[in-house]
């Protein structure tokens, strides 16, 4: 029958759909860098391209965790971690260039970190609501325009947004809510890179 008919062809649209989704999720995945480690480590040098690299952390220890992103010449290019006891959170990182960069931890236990250049598939698109836990780095789409953000922080250390690693959105201390307005030029993904030490939104 024709309703049949329609059923059937919705039911291959939609396995289309997830069949895409899933190739989608598949190169994102296969697109990761994974370094790990305990204690003082430089790292194994990893090649990224000129753009932008996400790094995602992990760390079990008590004592200082901090994490640089050097070039292979030497020269620091990202204060990634500056932390006290453990830590689990999202770190961004403008790479101006094609090359091979490295990690400089200082740690005193067992650490990881998994490394991506690409927008994850299936980011919200704005206007949205973004909420979180300490710090992060979340993707939205957003078509050029002017765009109020408002923010609130629960905490009692830095609470810094950052738009694409570069725009300053709020820079405090401790507790907070405001807004701000700010105009995107282009339409495409924006990274939101958050350091905060509590509940953020």
């Amino acid at each position: 029958t024709i309703d049949e008919a329609k059923a059937y062809g919705e039911k291959l649209a939609t396995e289309a759909e997830a069949a895409e989704a899933a190739a989608k999720e598949k190169v994102f995945e296969d697109s990761k860098i994974v370094l790990s480690g305990s204690g003082d480590t430089s790292t194994d040098m990893i090649t990224l391209e000129a753009g932008f690299a996400v790094f995602e952390g992990n760390y079990s220890g008590s004592s200082n965790f901090i994490v640089q992103l050097m070039d292979e010449n030497g020269n620091n290019v990202e204060l990634l971690v500056n932390e006290i006891g453990s830590y689990n959170g999202k770190t961004f990182a403008v790479i101006n260039t094609d090359g091979n960069y490295y990690l400089n931890v200082t740690a005193s236990a067992g650490w990881n970190f998994t490394i991506y250049q690409s927008v994850p598939p299936n980011v919200a698109d704005a206007p949205t609501e973004l909420s979180g836990h300490g710090d992060d780095v979340i993707f939205v789409n957003a078509e050029s325009g002017n765009y109020k953000f408002t923010s609130t922080h629960q905490g009692s250390s830095n609470f810094i947004v950052r738009l694409n690693g570069t725009g300053l959105l709020v820079n405090e201390i401790g507790n907070y809510s405001g807004s701000t307005r700010q105009r995107l030029n282009t339409s495409g993904a924006y990274a939101f890179v958050v350091n905060a030490d509590g509940n953020w939104s």
